[in-house]
């Protein structure tokens, strides 16, 4: 049985611990794992809905051959980096309220670990083998890795410790860190009977990290000014800030001490793993607010649909490049 990884997935952002000082954001998505493209199913429709609150897909997937085709599909969490540069507290491993329908009908998922190295080499097995649960290895609490003169607290954790330092698994002296990161993987199996449409929705909550600050373009010799400056706020993404863009936060942040900001990324270039092109494609950006600013890097073009949606439609798409979306909102709706 082949392992496909379904369509349009979420990819991890992991920013370095230097990165925005005074301002960390972080976004963590989901990203494919053994993928073997397949030349007998395509992807006849989808729909692909953003907020920085939900993230809704729906596909219209067609068997092309004269038999059925059962394939497992995989569904990757966001791998989870441990440390104490991670939003360990917000974030276990698991995707929050996922959720998948096959043909208008609730399905429930099975679950699965997977840890790897940052070369990309799977050591969920080894992990096991040395000892550690599933949970141990997710959210590893043998040690306290924000604790600068860290000693193992029993026995156990010692022998753990000193194996995993053998097997070149952690780092560092005091306090050491995990090398692998870790994550579940939600999958069920698929029947696509020959010559019929198999419709698939699954839709989850992105993981959006807090923020320490406020981004203000109104301060005398501190707020932001160009389209430039914001970008470099941002460097780590590619975006498409424009004049436009900056304009429009101007003017949202009116009325406001600087606006708060999410940012949320998405594996599309996975799509192109089906047989040809994505032949109907429908982008869906959705705001909380009339008022927010959107910006991200996308070859089609949007127009207004409601006060809210942003939309962008293509006929045999190609996706070429992976999505990272920037949402700008007023200080007030912080609590969203």
């Amino acid at each position: 049985m082949k392992c496909l990884v379904l369509g349009i997935l979420l990819s991890l952002i992991a920013l370095s611990p230097n990165c925005f000082a005074n301002d960390s954001i972080f976004a963590f998505g989901a990203g494919g794992i053994e993928f073997k493209k397949t030349d007998d199913i395509s992807m006849e429709k989808e729909v692909l809905t953003i907020s920085d609150h939900k993230v809704r897909v729906e596909y219209e997937f067609l068997n092309k051959t004269d038999h059925p085709i059962k394939e497992k599909i995989v569904f990757p969490m966001p791998p989870l980096e441990l440390g104490c540069d991670r939003l360990k507290r917000n974030y276990d491993g698991n995707l929050q309220d996922f959720k998948l329908w096959v043909n208008d009908q609730r399905v429930e998922t099975s679950r699965t670990l997977r840890a790897v190295l940052p070369n990309g080499e799977d050591v969920t097995n080894r992990l096991r083998k040395l000892g550690l649960s599933d949970d141990n290895i997710v959210n590893y609490n043998g040690y306290s890795p924000c604790e600068a003169d860290w000693e193992p607290s029993d026995k156990d954790a010692e022998i753990a410790l000193k194996k995993l330092i053998q097997n070149r698994l952690v780092e560092g002296d005091k306090s050491p860190r995990p090398l692998w990161l870790a994550s579940y993987v939600e999958y069920w199996n698929q029947e696509f009977p020959p010559n019929r449409i198999v419709k698939v929705v699954h839709e989850y909550i992105p993981l959006i990290g807090t923020d320490s600050g406020n981004i203000d373009f109104k301060e005398v010799g501190f707020g932001i000014k160009t389209a430039k400056e914001l970008t470099a706020r941002f460097y780590n993404y590619n975006l498409c800030i424009t004049d436009g863009t900056l304009k429009a936060a101007i003017k949202t942040e009116q009325g406001s001490v600087g606006l708060r900001h999410n940012i949320v990324e998405y594996v599309l270039t996975t799509g192109a793993n089906w047989a040809g092109p994505i032949k109907d494609f429908t982008l869906n950006l959705k705001k909380q607010n009339e008022d927010d600013v959107v910006s991200l890097c996308f070859d089609g073009h949007f127009k207004k649909t409601n006060p809210l949606t942003l939309t962008s439609h293509l006929n045999n798409f190609v996706p070429k490049k992976d999505l990272q979306i920037l949402f700008l909102y007023r200080d007030a709706n912080n609590a969203r």
